[in-house]
């Protein structure tokens, strides 16, 4: 027969145990203290741990089959659930110890290593029924890693590769050079860059071949440059220019810039601020020049409505001056006032952002101090003098274009471009006015008034098959 007194020991022994471990599952103690209380191994005090886990399962379920059936107890079954959570994380530590050591031993990158976790990962799933990616997380490995070994595995391969690179094409610099030309280029970007790069990316990086697409827009652009044909005006006086541009957008109104400029000289006269500018301000302001510096011969402007308004045309007509329209969507035809715009509208879009909203009048004196300035300041394209010196210098000249004289360089202008109606078979509106564009072109540079250049090079006059556009 068993001590009663021993039997006492043992029970207060067991109750002891019993404690540490549940204190140890609440978080009081960690598994090291309650081992060095117990005077055993961290080892042996998980082997007891779940020893009392399991006995604690067996004691709380059900009773054998052929009793009456007892009523379900929630707090019962969670209480199981916990339980067999507790033993299968118990399950876990007790191999974690050596995958850890084994994860943190130089020789991991060794395939036997890798194939050791693997193998004893799949194992403890089986056991726990615990997936992957928490197992992984609970040993502090990369699940990543731990599926690329695996799939290695399974195809028959060493879980660890030896790293090296990628064996790829040669790179056909010919042929990307000749793709890259054909890409629809601005001055800054070029699209379809990024969907070139990701066919090529593994022969070519991001870097080289934005070196090689501004190389290659610069080569373009350059070869653009080359085959612009480029105006000189030689009489001052004689061909004016006008536009229009924003300036400004307020919150109950805009601000417009309207500017006339002789072409030759680069003299700006007096420009106009306002918040419209309407076919009848342009007009009243035309006749106000003409009767202040002379009429020129010929007057450029774009496509605008106001700029080409009845108004407008009648004083043209009554001081026997020809309008010269730009083609539609074509600033280049008139890129000498599209420059001299810019150099007014710049500064004082400057101003406007720099000091927000000006009233009307200080814009308008703003811009007419601005014109006087550049109107006074020396420029390498008339050989260093200023442009009011070159422009009053040549009103003299001017008088010998009397209207008789106007009148006969009007007709023979449109004696030409009916022939040259005739003789390209013109159909459209469009057609016509090229045809005009290119009579009063010839008749400019016949005269010596404008000299076209490309290359560096003067080009004859060939009237049929070249039009100014």
């Amino acid at each position: 027969m068993n001590d009663p007194k021993t039997s006492a020991q043992q029970q207060a022994l067991a109750r002891q145990r019993a404690q540490l471990i549940m204190q140890v599952r609440s978080g009081v103690l960690s598994a090291q203290e309650a081992a060095r209380q117990l005077g055993i191994s961290r080892k042996t005090y998980y082997k007891w741990e779940r020893r009392a886990l399991a006995a604690m399962v067996e004691a709380l379920g059900n009773r054998e089959p052929g009793r009456p059936p007892l009523p379900i107890d929630l707090e019962k079954e969670a209480l199981q659930r916990q339980t067999q959570e507790l033993q299968a994380k118990l399950e876990v530590l007790e191999q974690t110890e050596q995958i850890r050591q084994w994860l943190g031993q130089p020789a991991k990158k060794k395939p036997e290593v890798a194939e050791m976790i693997v193998t004893t990962l799949t194992q403890l799933k089986r056991q726990v029924r615990w997936p992957y990616p928490r197992l992984c997380e609970f040993l502090g490995l990369s699940y990543a890693s731990f599926q690329r070994w695996q799939h290695r595995l399974k195809q028959g391969q060493p879980a660890l590769c030896k790293p090296g690179p990628h064996k790829v094409a040669p790179l056909n610099l010919e042929e990307l050079l000749v793709v890259l030309r054909h890409l629809p280029h601005g001055r800054q970007r070029s699209r379809g860059v990024g969907r070139l790069y990701q066919q090529h990316q593994d022969q070519i990086s991001r870097r080289d071949l934005q070196v090689l697409t501004k190389a290659v827009r610069r080569e373009l652009a350059h070869q653009h440059q080359v085959e612009l044909r480029h105006i000189t005006w030689r009489v001052p006086g004689l061909v004016w220019s006008l536009d229009d541009a924003e300036l400004a957008r307020f919150a109950d109104h805009k601000l417009y810039l309207h500017q006339v400029q002789d072409l030759a000289s680069r003299y700006k006269f007096m420009p106009w601020v306002g918040e419209q500018v309407l076919g009848e301000t342009v007009a009243v302001h035309l006749e106000q020049l003409f009767l202040q510096h002379g009429a020129p011969l010929v007057v450029k402007r774009d496509n605008g409505s106001n700029l080409n308004q009845q108004a407008v045309d009648e004083v043209l007509a009554r001081y026997l001056v020809m309008p010269l329209n730009s083609p539609p969507h074509y600033p280049p035809y008139n890129g000498g006032m599209e420059c001299a715009v810019r150099e007014l509208k710049t500064p004082l879009v400057e101003k406007l952002l720099a000091h927000g909203k000006i009233p009307q009048s200080q814009v308008q004196v703003g811009a007419e101090l601005l014109a006087h300035d550049l109107n006074h300041r020396s420029r390498p394209c008339l050989q260093g003098q200023v442009p009011c010196r070159v422009f009053q210098d040549a009103k003299l000249a001017l008088k010998a274009y009397t209207l008789r004289k106007r009148r006969e360089i009007f007709d023979w202008i449109n004696e030409l471009t009916r022939a040259l109606i005739q003789v390209s078979a013109v159909h459209t509106q469009r057609q016509a006015e090229t045809a005009k564009r290119l009579a009063v072109e010839t008749w400019l540079r016949r005269n010596g008034v404008i000299t076209i250049t490309q290359n560096k090079r003067v080009l004859p006059v060939f009237p049929e098959k070249t039009p100014h556009n």
